[in-house]
């Protein structure tokens, strides 16, 4: 299934302790996930998106595994594949809450 969910239209900000980014993208698919960011010359930017996972609609917590990471991106893989009509928000390490867009 190709089908995606991009969660950010625009750049949100995004911390951990000492790291802070601009996130610039955030998508979803049924069996992975990825973001892109700005604001750090190096890897550590990541660390904002460590921990993150999505909500379903059901109240199941799916985790996002970072699979693949460097400079200004991180790709997932999901604990387990989802339904994308089923998920009701991603959230990130610093509670951030990104809601499904509306189509």
């Amino acid at each position: 299934n190709q089908e995606a969910l991009e969660f950010v239209s625009e750049p949100i900000a995004i911390s951990y302790n000492e790291f802070s980014v601009e996130v610039t993208s955030f998508k979803l698919n049924t069996m992975s996930g990825s973001a892109t960011y700005t604001g750090r010359e190096d890897e550590k930017g990541v660390m904002c998106l460590v921990d993150s996972f999505v909500m379903l609609k059901n109240g199941t917590k799916v985790q996002l595994k970072p699979r693949h990471m460097g400079t200004g991106f991180c790709d997932f893989i999901l604990s387990s594949p989802i339904v994308l009509s089923e998920v009701d928000y991603v959230q990130l390490r610093d509670g951030m809450k990104l809601y499904v867009p509306e189509m």
